[in-house]
């Protein structure tokens, strides 16, 4: 992320060259759906940009990833925290730092609890747009942005 700060565009990795795009391009050829929904702040920040930038390794190898403006969510009533819901009975709440370091995990199987994370993963993904198509909608959402001119060209 440094490089991206920086104003970089760091090259992303081979779709097979990590444990996760690997994992995932194994499950989705099986035809198992692995999908996920980022909510995201208005304006974009750096952060917000890099996971967009980098996203697109995941969409490319089969991974649903839709994004959810901060106000939405917050109005469909979802939860400030980071989570993945795996089956019926397992699911992990994920901690980061501040600037977005993980930092570990919990998980959890209590039914009610993967129940509730469960029906919010559901609300958000029903709610949110699809990568390909948030950044159509407003094409300063790339990196490095795209700048819109003005009718007077500058």
């Amino acid at each position: 992320m440094v490089a991206f700060l920086a104003g970089e565009l760091p090259v992303v990795r081979e779709c097979t060259s990590d444990a996760w795009t690997a994992m995932v391009t194994r499950q989705t050829s099986a035809g198992k759906v692995i999908r996920r929904a980022r909510v995201m702040d208005d304006p974009l920040t750096d952060y917000n940009r890099y996971m967009i930038y980098s996203g697109h390794r995941n969409v490319s190898v089969g991974e649903d990833i839709r994004y959810l403006g901060r106000e939405r969510a917050n109005a469909i009533d979802l939860p400030d925290h980071d989570f993945w819901v795996f089956d019926d009975v397992r699911m992990v709440e994920l901690r980061f730092t501040g600037d977005g370091r993980l930092i570990g995990f919990d998980l959890i199987t209590e039914p009610a609890v993967v129940a509730r994370h469960a029906d919010w993963i559901r609300r958000a993904l029903a709610a949110a747009t699809p990568s390909i198509d948030y950044v159509a909608e407003d094409p300063t959402r790339t990196w490095p942005p795209v700048r819109l001119r003005t009718l007077k060209g500058t």
